[in-house]
């Protein structure tokens, strides 16, 4: 009996502390929260617009609920939240079960390579020919076009038939609702206006960087004055803008990318699905 007592004293006490410690260790991990978001947290004294991540667009909405902060809208394929909030509230998101990241909105960075050498555009047509035996040139497919906007208008974009290879040209105008005191969510959908009848909706402020994209994308067979012959990756493709503006931020992005997710198949009236 007396060396059971110390083992059994002792199997009690690692019971007790396992007892302590497991309350804590249930504590649900914050979720990982972007570089440019924390940085402004510690000196945050107004609401900020962030994008809650979660396992799906559920668990999202419920976070931000559960955390009090304001919605604004929701990008459901995605499964992320957009909501407004305080830094108190944003901290609080991140340990809301099933949220996987918090983002705050932010410029993005512009990189550019040499569009043959990272295309191989040319070496493909050239070279590959599809169950038809015609050249695979982006024919039969569609590719969206995320960024400043694209005049669909510009001689580049111009089939034989002399119509337009961009067929579908919206305009994202809900940037500026991150900055506004909303009460209630906005659908993705009616933020994207249709300007296919204007086929314009590049920005000029920035130099016309989404017609520059959508011509190394999808330029059809040019040749200019000096005998110079131009074409796009995929000639035969046809083109859908999705223009974000000329501060192109992670809202922008990722509110274009949810559209092209939901509407993907049937993107509009004689396209074919979006694959690019």
């Amino acid at each position: 009996m007396r060396r059971t007592t110390p083992i059994l004293l002792g199997l009690l006490l690692a019971g007790t502390s396992a007892v302590l410690i497991a309350p804590a260790q249930a504590r649900a991990a914050a979720a990982p929260i972007s570089a440019s978001l924390s940085s402004q947290l510690p000196t945050l004294t107004s609401s900020v617009p962030v994008f809650v991540h979660g396992t799906d667009i559920t668990t999202a909405r419920r976070a931000v609920a559960n955390a009090g902060l304001t919605l604004i809208t929701t990008w459901n394929r995605i499964g992320v939240a957009v909501a407004r909030g305080t830094a108190a509230q944003i901290t609080a998101v991140r340990t809301q079960a099933g949220v996987t990241y918090v983002e705050g909105d932010q410029p993005i960075k512009l990189h550019m390579s040499t569009s043959n050498l990272a295309t191989r555009g040319e070496q493909t047509r050239a070279g590959l020919r599809d169950s038809q035996g015609r050249p695979v040139d982006g024919r039969g497919v569609s590719a969206a076009i995320i960024d400043t906007g694209v005049d669909g208008t510009h001689p580049f974009f111009r089939n034989a038939d002399g119509t337009s290879a961009v067929k579908l040209n919206l305009k994202n105008i809900c940037g500026p609702l991150t900055d506004l005191e909303l009460a209630l969510p906005v659908p993705n959908d009616s933020c994207f206006l249709d300007l296919t009848a204007v086929n314009d909706t590049d920005t000029l402020s920035v130099g016309g960087h989404g017609t520059h994209v959508a011509g190394t994308v999808g330029g059809r067979d040019t040749l200019l004055s000096d005998g110079t012959r131009l074409h796009g990756a995929a000639p035969g493709a046809t083109l859908i803008s999705l223009s974000v503006g000329a501060g192109l931020s992670i809202f922008g992005a990722d509110s274009a990318l949810n559209w092209v997710l939901e509407h993907h198949q049937n993107p509009c009236a004689g396209c074919p699905p979006i694959k690019m």
